[in-house]
């Protein structure tokens, strides 16, 4: 067992019911600076900057105590995973990955960490994010204007004469700038979302208002894939309190992926149930169904499934996670049913607004 610990790349560290250092490996040593004879029976949290070195007596004599613990796992649970900040010797502040289970010996609890050095996942996820706003902007500019030139072609404000041939072009051509251009907007809204600047203009909306929107600001979704967009028999009454722009756009996600996914000829059903006191919305497919090894990231970011239909049918990967975050802004929850062979209905709960 010393040999294994010995010789791992992960930072693990052993701590008494007194969280004091009981063990210290060589790359607990690497990551933090010190030598193990620096800090056996020294207290852990000097190894954590402020405000958590403060605290950190607390949590564990309050793990002690009641069995309950916010990063510490069970003794019957796998330990959970979290971010956090240590600090090495030489003051340095850096990002970890940490896991801390514990185990019950004779003389008293025992807690073992596990401790991940991410500074440079960090730095490539910062990397990532300020080229995916960089290029966002940068084709944002160009693309509008080449979309509102596109649109008074299209709308013959110049009364050209343009045949059949040359106007299925200009549609096709104005067809994939707006799918650019949705593109781009999922990329700056993510961005908005992880940074807490997305705005919210909240206001009560009727439910039958946000269904039939719905449908037919994406009617266009279902004339590319060739299926039927259809409102539920009974539309219920109610009124939900919403960013009329932000729930189109949840709709308008959840729509699009029903109508890439559902065969020819069939029909995506939209429509809204109640629920206690929340309204859920639903939109119903007769597709393949999700394949299970996928069901867990459905609402993780950059996340697509892999069959050969939604590569053919591109995107960014994101529309699922942005929709997850609009709706958690307002209070509700989003999920799906699926079964294979038979389609999928995602949903999403909104709490009903009473108005007088």
């Amino acid at each position: 067992m010393r040999a294994i610990v010995d010789t791992v790349s992960d930072c693990i560290i052993t701590i008494d019911s007194n969280a004091n250092i009981n063990s210290f490996n060589p790359a607990a040593e690497y990551i933090f600076g010190y030598k193990q004879s620096e800090v056996i029976n020294k207290n852990v949290k000097m190894l954590m900057p402020s405000p958590f070195k403060d605290k950190h007596d607390s949590y564990v004599s309050n793990f002690v105590e009641t069995g309950i613990g916010n990063i510490i796992g069970s003794k019957d649970a796998m330990a959970i995973k979290r971010e956090g900040l240590g600090e090495r010797k030489d003051g340095s502040v850096f990002p970890i990955e940490i896991s801390i289970g514990v185990s019950n010996l004779a003389d008293g609890k025992m807690f073992t960490g596990v401790v991940r050095d991410i500074s440079k996942q960090k730095q490539i996820e910062q990397l990532k994010r300020n080229f995916v706003s960089s290029v966002s902007h940068e084709l944002r500019t160009p693309l509008t204007a080449i979309k509102g030139s596109f649109g008074l072609i299209t709308s013959n404000q110049f009364n050209l004469q343009i045949n059949e041939q040359a106007q299925s072009l200009l549609d096709i051509t104005e067809r994939n700038i707006s799918r650019l251009s949705n593109l781009i907007n999922d990329l700056l809204d993510f961005k908005k979302l992880e940074s807490d600047m997305l705005e919210f203009k909240f206001s009560p909306i009727l439910v039958s208002d946000i269904l039939e929107d719905g449908v037919s600001m994406n009617q266009h979704y279902a004339t590319e894939s060739k299926i039927v967009l259809k409102l539920a028999d009974d539309i219920i009454s109610g009124h939900v309190n919403a960013d009329n722009i932000r729930i189109a756009q949840v709709m308008s996600n959840l729509l699009s992926n029903a109508a890439k996914f559902s065969p020819h000829g069939g029909q995506v059903i939209v429509g809204a149930i109640r629920r206690d006191r929340m309204i859920r919305f639903y939109v119903e497919d007769k597709g393949p169904g999700i394949p299970e090894e996928f069901r867990d990231r459905i609402f993780d970011r950059f996340t697509q499934a892999d069959g050969s239909d939604q590569k053919k049918q591109g995107g960014t990967g994101l529309g699922m996670a942005i929709s997850k975050a609009i709706i958690e802004k307002h209070q509700g929850v989003i999920g799906f049913t699926t079964e294979l062979g038979k389609g999928s209905t995602f949903f999403f709960d909104l709490p009903i607004l009473k108005v007088s």
